[in-house]
């Protein structure tokens, strides 16, 4: 059964003949953040036909979220789900396995030798303060021999068992990291991933087999986005003319992000969809970078 959202997504790629199809022997990526979510579907056939991406704003507003700012927006990560969840019926389909992408700060990369579960709150820096509510969720990355701690909203959790009969949950950037891990085996030199999304993004700096630097960073302008990079070069002493910079998510060659970028880092490359899925003919309507980060959650399956 064709189901047509409710509110308008910033992107979107269907086919609209296999959305008429059995929802059963599918899978439903999804990434959800404080006031945004993404969702792509793949079929049995390991094949990308669907995918949406949509961001509140005070046009929705008088659609009445289930909880508040008072600007009318969603306050939580939770609230933002449940907003999505009564606005795009697809959601709601019985899809065969359900992965979870949680975008939202509280994450900390620990080094699986170095790891004691009984100090968990530890590894969190008074930056990322755990909050009461929090629960705190380990995802292993064998890639790079290291677990990834998050803390994630309880009320979040509670709705995600009560929506799904059965899902897997992880941190959005875990299925960063083990994308370029997976799809970027050639350690040579010095390269530096980053992945933009809304108003953050993931930075991942390495030099041949060392994990120099992981982290997610929040902007407001290019030239915070430009600061930080130069920043991460000059700590760990990187040569700014030789490595390789490569982007992806929402970043176009016409962008000013991109063209301030390039005034300062001369070997800028590009991220291409995940491999080895398919892909239906709508996905070509976008550039091959984008949606990166929702679709590496197949990764992660």
């Amino acid at each position: 059964m064709q189901i047509t959202p409710a509110i308008q997504p910033l992107y979107s790629v269907d086919d609209p003949v296999l959305l008429q199809a059995d929802a059963s022997s599918w899978t439903l990526l999804l990434q959800v953040g404080q006031d945004y979510l993404s969702y792509a579907i793949k079929n049995h056939d390991n094949t990308f036909i669907n995918l949406k991406a949509y961001q509140l704003s005070a046009d929705v507003a008088s659609l009445q979220p289930a909880a508040e700012t008072p600007t009318g927006l969603p306050a939580t990560v939770a609230s933002s789900l449940e907003f999505f969840l009564e606005h795009d019926g697809v959601l709601r389909l019985p899809f065969h396995e359900v992965y979870v992408g949680y975008d939202y700060p509280p994450h900390t990369l620990v080094p699986v030798d170095a790891y004691v579960s009984e100090a968990e709150n530890a590894y969190f820096t008074p930056l990322h303060l755990l909050k009461e509510e929090d629960t705190i969720q380990r995802d292993a990355v064998e890639e790079c021999g290291a677990y990834n701690l998050f803390a994630v909203q309880t009320q979040f959790l509670n709705l995600l068992r009560k929506e799904f009969r059965k899902f897997h949950l992880h941190h959005i950037s875990t299925a960063f990291l083990k994308s370029i891990f997976k799809l970027y085996p050639d350690k040579r030199g010095e390269q530096l991933f980053i992945c933009f999304h809304q108003h953050h993004a993931y930075l991942l700096a390495r030099r041949h087999d060392q994990l120099l630097y992981f982290h997610r960073i929040s902007f407001t302008s290019e030239t915070d986005v430009l600061y930080h990079v130069l920043a991460v070069v000059k700590h760990f002493q990187m040569n700014l003319s030789a490595m390789r910079c490569v982007l992806g998510g929402e970043i176009t060659r016409q962008s000013k992000l991109y063209e301030l970028l390039y005034a300062y880092v001369p070997i800028i490359q590009w991220l291409s969809r995940p491999r080895p899925f398919g892909y239906v003919d709508a996905f070509t309507h976008y550039p091959g970078h984008f949606f990166f980060l929702n679709l590496s959650l197949a990764l992660c399956e």
